[in-house]
């Protein structure tokens, strides 16, 4: 069910940011409130749907690795280090023996990593940032559960 409540908020922007939601306002015909509100809701339907076809390339205690690896990582849209999970993977097996903990094939999970598509890498990139706020605010931790979607 669709929450058809409100609230009120102000936000700031980048220069560009406003550009691009002034263009889905039709010169003013529609709300810029409903421009950012449904630019946001397709924006949160795409990584979702990316996220669902990226979970199956990955076994459970992969995306467990992936998920411990991007603790407290910060990936944003203004370069394309989110691209590079693989970089921080091979990071993560060199320096912090991740794959021995999780007992996978490190150069299999790099590999992998590697060929993902930007928007897949964005989806978990986004899953393991709400991941981690939910334990920030008392989160079970149930990592696996998570992790594919079942929330």
């Amino acid at each position: 069910m669709v929450s058809t409540k409100t609230r009120s908020v102000t936000l700031r922007m980048k220069e560009d940011l406003l550009v691009d939601i002034e263009l889905r306002t039709r010169n003013g015909q529609i709300n810029r409130t409903y421009a950012i509100e449904s630019s946001l809701e397709r924006y949160f339907l795409l990584l979702e749907n990316a996220y669902r076809e990226v979970r199956k390339e990955f076994s459970q205690e992969e995306k467990a690795f992936i998920l411990e690896m991007l603790n407290g990582a910060q990936y944003d849209s203004t370069s394309d280090s989110y691209r590079q999970l693989w970089l921080r993977a091979e990071e993560m097996i060199k320096y912090e023996e991740l794959d021995k903990k999780w007992k996978i094939d490190g150069v299999v999970l790099v590999e992998k990593l590697r060929n993902l598509s930007a928007h897949k890498c964005l989806a978990i990139v986004d899953r393991a940032e709400k991941f981690w706020e939910e334990q920030t605010n008392g989160g079970d931790g149930e990592v696996y559960r998570y992790f594919d979607g079942l929330r």
